[in-house]
């Protein structure tokens, strides 16, 4: 099996609290060979936090549908806190492949389409996975 490592980013949240909630929202055996580890950002990074969170998997598919539902849930759990008149919390799962292209998946999509994106970026090979607020 090709080992495989992609970068998850979430808004608001230090790599090391979204590997706590990632790692709470999925059970032990939905995780399966895939870890979740924080290492050093690359020097290129502009971003304040000198880390990176990069999920390691053999399982390219299984780890991809557990990374994005954890962010689904975390997406909406932030929705449901947040209070009435506060800015719009993060509500679209991109997951972004190495060749450029992107798939964009708002908060609430059907499990079914979701499933087919999944698979598609395990065929396209995923880079980044990140949340956006729009």
């Amino acid at each position: 099996m090709t080992r495989t490592e992609f970068s998850v980013s979430f808004p608001g949240m230090s790599n090391e609290q979204l590997r706590e909630a990632l790692a709470a929202e999925t059970t032990e055996g939905a995780v399966g060979a895939m870890s979740l580890e924080v290492r050093p950002a690359p020097l290129t990074t502009r971003n304040i936090d000198p880390t990176v969170l990069v999920a390691v998997t053999n399982g390219v598919s299984a780890a991809l549908g557990v990374v994005i539902t954890g962010l689904f849930q975390l997406a909406q759990s932030r929705r449901a806190a947040a209070p009435q008149g506060a800015p719009a919390a993060p509500g679209t799962i991109v997951v972004v492949n190495h060749d450029g292209s992107r798939l964009e998946l708002p908060v609430g999509t059907p499990q079914a389409e979701v499933d087919r994106a999944v698979e598609q970026a395990a065929k396209l090979g995923v880079a980044h996975i990140y949340v956006s607020g729009r």
